[in-house]
């Protein structure tokens, strides 16, 4: 199939566009089949030429996808998106809101740090900080939010 355009990186002439432009096609990538729309990957894991490639991709070696549970081009095209739309370098999507909000303190508080959440988050959040987060030494005290 012969196409007039590249296959490819959509997002590389978006700067200086409208939030609405970007929020359509900051970080899409075509495929060879040059479809309009954002291409789905509906896949759990990859194929590989030789399990010399498999092992390469997997110990990060060489850069690419082995399973979607770690890196999915559609996950990827959706957190260029957010970078985009946020005016940032990168962005992290998460499957849940907890998996978010657990790597977000992780990443930012240490043994001794103190934290102020919300008395009206998730249950389960409450959960994470009572039982976890203290056990690592994060204090964390509950605040009304007006």
């Amino acid at each position: 199939m012969s196409q007039d355009w590249d296959a490819g990186r959509l997002d590389s002439d978006l700067e200086g566009v409208a939030f609405d432009t970007l929020a359509v096609r900051a970080g899409q990538h075509r495929t060879p089949e040059g479809e309009h729309g954002d291409a789905m990957f509906l896949t759990s894991s990859y194929v590989f030429r030789t399990a010399a490639d498999a092992a390469a991709r997997f110990s990060g070696e060489v850069a690419g996808n082995v399973y979607s549970r770690y890196t999915n081009p559609t996950v990827r095209a959706f957190e260029e998106r957010m970078a985009a739309l946020e005016g940032a370098e990168q962005a992290v999507a998460t499957a849940t809101g907890m998996a978010a909000i657990l790597s977000v303190v992780m990443s930012l508080c240490s043994a001794g740090d103190h934290i102020l959440v919300s008395r009206s988050v998730f249950g389960s959040t409450i959960s994470l900080f009572e039982k976890y987060f203290k056990r690592f030494g994060v204090q964390v005290d509950y605040v009304p939010l007006a």
